[in-house]
């Protein structure tokens, strides 16, 4: 199917901005201004890189302007729009409110078993977003915004007789990171089935994870058939 048009979103933000040579060059893959200063020396460089294939891999771009050093940035996205004979599209799109007033009561999206699981992320957006897709699947959920409540809420409920069934945790975060957090849970006695959570599925985070207790690692976003699938072959 030929665009029908396309969707554009603008981020702006009020940071550091870019001079002409580094906004011709922020999306290469490892690319990285002054490290130290702007992001405590942390960071791998291929989130945009990471984002501009994306995109364009769906038919889009994104783009970046600043007007220099002090002043932010602004970063666009733009992605096609399809129009497509509702016969055609996938069935979930189809007469969208009936499939979702029917999803659930047939035991079509119900999971093999009910979990409880702590969620954690300091991005709330994405936190919120995950938490939503598996209640949708069933399961209950808590949330924590970073490595050190997490802990909290782990020995909670250990002492509450309440433990979780899995933890879904992120890998760079404000307070405490996730592979400390982890082997702070697993020292409490902790024996939830833990996954790690990171960005860049570099083979030293992976390892990180799990020397520090870590059952599994995912990438980032989450993908729920497949956080499922890892529980049933784990037998959580």
């Amino acid at each position: 199917y030929a665009p029908s048009g396309y969707m554009q979103v603008d981020v702006v933000d009020s940071g550091a901005g870019m001079n002409a040579k580094e906004v011709e060059t922020v999306f290469g893959e490892g690319v990285q201004f002054n490290v130290n200063k702007l992001q405590a020396g942390q960071g791998s460089g291929l989130g945009l890189y990471i984002a501009k294939g994306i995109a364009e891999q769906h038919g889009g771009h994104v783009r970046v302007s600043s007007k220099g050093h002090g002043y932010g940035s602004t970063f666009t996205m733009a992605l096609p729009i399809y129009s497509a004979p509702d016969d055609q599209l996938p069935v979930k799109l189809r007469n969208r409110n009936e499939y979702e007033e029917r999803e659930g009561q047939d035991g079509t999206d119900e999971p093999l078993e009910k979990l409880y699981i702590l969620v954690v992320d300091d991005t709330d957006m994405n936190r919120k977003l995950l938490v939503r897709l598996l209640k949708r699947k069933g399961h209950i959920c808590d949330q924590a915004e970073n490595g050190k409540l997490a802990v909290e809420a782990v020995k909670k409920g250990i002492e509450e007789g309440r433990p979780y069934d899995a933890v879904l945790i992120d890998y760079e975060m404000p307070v405490m990171k996730g592979p400390p957090a982890v082997q702070m849970m697993r020292d409490l006695g902790c024996s939830s089935f833990i996954v790690g959570v990171t960005g860049n599925l570099l083979p030293e985070d992976i390892e990180y994870f799990k020397v520090n207790g870590a059952n599994y690692v995912l990438p980032k976003p989450i993908q729920i058939d497949e956080l499922e699938a890892t529980f049933v072959e784990h037998g959580v």
